[in-house]
Formats: C-alpha cells, structure tokens, sequence
C-alpha cells in the first residue's frame, strides 16, 4: 500500500487545554471560541482532532483518557455514554451542534444523537463503529481481527492492554497511561463494540469519509452506506489505513468546512422557504 499521509503537518499543539467539571470527575478539552448566540456554529470533535478553524470547535478529551480524570469506574460502554452526556451539559448545555467523530467514539455519539435528535444539526464521520453481525463484518481480517480478538480473552487482553508496556516505545503517547491502573479504559473499548443490534436513520446531513483498504470501513462498505443511508456526502481520502484525522488532517478540515458551508445555506434556505409558507 503506498502512503499517501500528508508528511508535512505540523507536530504543534497550539491549544489550551480546558476542564469541565462532571461527576466525581472532569474531563479536559479544546475550545476554540467562546459560547455563541448562534446555535449553528459549534462543531463537536469526539475522539478527533478540530480540524476546521471555523466554526467554534470544542473536542473532549473521554473520560479515562489523556489529561481527563481516571476515576474507579468499569468503563464500559454505558459510563463513557453517561460522562459524555454530562460533557455536553456542562459546555454544550442549549446548543445545536454538528458532530465530528471517529472509531469508539462514534458508538457513544450516535447513542446520544439517537437521544437528542433535535440538537444534531450535521453529522460527519469515518471508520466508525456500527453494528456488527460478525467478526468478519467488524474488521477486515489479518492482523487487525486477530488482535481484537486477543483482546476480548479474559487473560491474553488484559495483559496486552494494562501489564504489557515498555518505557521505549511511544513514550509520548504512553506518558498518560504509565500507571497500572489508567489503562483500564485501554481494555475495556475493544471490548465494549456493539455487536448486534440497529438503529433508524433520520434525515440529519451527514459526511462520510472513507480510505482505501480502509480498516473499519472498507471502499465496497462505503459504497454500501452511500447507497442506504439518507442526505449524506461521501468523501475518499486517498490510500491509507484507520486514523484519517491524523494522516489527512487539511483533507478534512478542507472538506468539513465546505460542507458545514453548504449546510449552513441550505437551513437558511428551508428557513426562508418555511418562512414564505407561512405567509
């Protein structure tokens, strides 16, 4: 496969980290702007980088991960769902968003989409998460489905997740993470992928990313999605594997916001023709 990242972004982080108070708990993020009168103009980045400079972007760190508090708590799926819920409220109390998302933290979203439909104005997403119905239809083979498999056993996963690591290798990822016990939230995602189960699609903009083999999300399951799913935009980034957002970050950005462009014409233009109805 040939690398087609983009090899020139830049390793900077010019950004603040904020706290928010949750239960027992807070969870750091990036806010780029202040609260704004204009519910349209707020993009929420779970689990991926803000890559657009426009509108007011606002990314949360999960709970257990990074800077985020590491409470004593199972991490399953219904605690991530249940302290993300309590990030929105705390920033994001009356806002409309539009949701930017990737990998685990695309379950979670889409639970708390499903639950407040009437808040989510777009929605943007790649090598998310969705129901599977087998191993096979969760990753493509190789490498990938045996070590998710690995960490799904009781005594092989744990010790690949929590007792395994090296001072080495990818020490500025794994400075976070150097107690035994913060890696708990690292065993318990693979672990917490919805298996079964399906939900109903509504009619909230959406945009689809996608790269060739891909990992979660494959060309020939793209094409699957584009095809069934209602008002949604596909968008190819080029060869590459899982983490788009890290390899094409001005990709995304770029077609995020002229995306979140287009969107923002089209309700101005449902709101005047609901507008010229009623008179």
């Amino acid at each position: 496969m040939t690398q087609s990242f983009e090899s020139d972004v830049s390793a900077e982080f010019p950004f603040t980290l904020k706290r928010a108070n949750v239960p027992k708990s807070d969870m750091t993020y990036i806010d780029t702007g202040p609260p704004q009168i204009d519910s349209q103009e707020v993009a929420l980045f779970i689990h991926s980088n803000p890559v657009s400079p426009k509108p007011r972007c606002v990314a949360p760190e999960l709970i257990g991960f990074d800077s985020s508090s590491k409470p004593s708590i199972p991490y399953r799926f219904t605690d991530q769902a249940a302290y993300l819920s309590a990030f929105i409220s705390a920033i994001l109390p009356n806002d409309k968003v539009t949701l930017i998302v990737q990998d685990w933290s695309s379950a979670i979203t889409f639970n708390w989409a499903s639950q407040n439909e009437e808040r989510v104005l777009d929605l943007a997403f790649w090598e998310f998460l969705r129901p599977f119905p087998t191993f096979d239809d969760l990753l493509v083979g190789g490498p990938s489905q045996t070590l998710y498999r690995k960490f799904r056993d009781p005594g092989e996963g744990r010790k690949m997740a929590v007792e395994t690591l090296t001072q080495v290798e990818h020490d500025a990822y794994r400075s976070l993470f150097l107690d035994k016990e913060a890696r708990e939230p690292l065993l318990r995602v693979p672990n917490e992928l919805t298996i079964e189960g399906k939900r109903a699609d509504n009619e909230v903009p959406k945009l689809l990313f996608w790269a060739k083999p891909g990992r979660l999300v494959t060309e020939e399951q793209a094409a699957w999605y584009l095809e069934r799913l209602k008002d949604v935009k596909g968008v190819c980034v080029g060869e590459w594997l899982h983490f788009l957002e890290e390899d094409h970050p001005r990709r995304l950005g770029t077609e995020i916001s002229r995306w979140l462009s287009e969107a923002v014409l089209w309700f101005s233009y449902v709101r005047e023709k609901e507008s010229m109805d009623w008179l």
